[in-house]
């Protein structure tokens, strides 16, 4: 769901993530996250991509959640 809503968003975008070229590899990467900081982290990440409605938001998206990490 997350990453279908990315690839849909990014699809056009040449600064995609490289993990967006292939589902397997962005579920993977996704459950990583959830598993490396946790589920609320992970949770804040994902409400923050499905709201967002262009390329540069879901960066943004993904950048601010990096930075909360420790």
């Amino acid at each position: 769901m997350v990453c279908d809503h990315m690839m849909e968003v990014m699809k056009n975008d040449a600064e995609k993530p490289g993990y967006l070229s292939d589902d397997d590899k962005c579920e993977s990467r996704m459950e990583k996250t959830k598993t490396r900081y946790g589920v609320n982290s992970y949770r804040r990440e994902v409400e923050c991509i499905l709201g967002s409605t262009t390329a540069y938001k879901i960066r943004t998206c993904l950048e601010v959640e990096k930075k909360r990490r420790p």
